[in-house]
């Protein structure tokens, strides 16, 4: 904050289509089985987007058109928020909040030309969030500028009693990472990762907690999605 306003005042930020808003906007993860369903209240990151006076504009979603490289006539965008990283690319929003379980953030974000941070599980919730695994799924800013993310990821870092990896006490927390934009001499310590293997094994656990919250709702498992897509082809 910076005065009586924030840094991200009137900042129009896209989200992601499984990312919970309740307003006019469905949130359906891109599916046409979820159309009509409506979410019981804002994610958490939303309220926090809301609270500092952004604009939220409707997200990416495979209801619409495939998507196309901003760059490349009919180049691969890859993952599934690629939507977001073309639109942040081509100036469409200023920013995005997206999430990633493996891969669907940074790999688009590089193709873009923009950037896109994985943060670790926990420093950001996951609530009223279409979970895919609750083990690696991440809620995490994109923009065109490292300065950009870290802003974002201020403000939609937090405590949420409604994720309870967020509660963890190994969570590191910082009020301001913008501190942390050292330039090249930043890059000094940097350690790399290397995931070699992961698991999705509790996604139908997930997946149906999730859909027992929606109101309006016709689709109350996983079972009851794979039958709509098997009925629905043609669409």
């Amino acid at each position: 904050m910076h005065g009586s306003r924030s840094l991200l005042h009137e900042i129009p930020i896209l989200i992601k289509d499984n990312i919970a808003t309740n307003d006019r906007m469905e949130t359906t993860a891109g599916g046409l089985a979820l159309v009509g369903s409506r979410v019981p209240c804002d994610a958490f990151v939303v309220q926090r987007l809301i609270q500092v006076d952004a604009i939220i504009l409707e997200g990416w979603s495979a209801r619409g058109d495939a998507s196309s490289s901003a760059y490349v006539a009919n180049g691969d965008p890859s993952g599934s928020s690629s939507g977001s990283a073309i639109a942040t690319s081509a100036g469409l929003c200023a920013a995005a909040i997206e999430t990633e379980t493996a891969g669907s953030i940074v790999m688009p974000s590089s193709l873009a030309d923009i950037v896109g941070l994985k943060p670790t599980v926990g420093l950001t919730s996951r609530s009223s969030v279409t979970p895919i695994s609750y083990d690696h799924d991440t809620v995490r800013p994109m923009g065109k500028t490292v300065e950009d993310v870290a802003l974002l990821l201020e403000v939609i870092q937090g405590i949420d009693n409604r994720d309870n990896a967020t509660q963890q006490t190994r969570i590191i927390r910082h009020q301001n990472y913008t501190q942390f934009l050292l330039g090249v001499e930043g890059l000094r310590y940097l350690r790399l990762g290397v995931i070699r293997q992961v698991f999705h094994y509790n996604f139908r656990h997930h997946i149906s907690y999730y859909l027992s919250e929606l109101e309006n709702r016709t689709m109350k498992s996983l079972r009851d999605l794979i039958k709509f897509n098997i009925e629905h082809t043609d669409q």
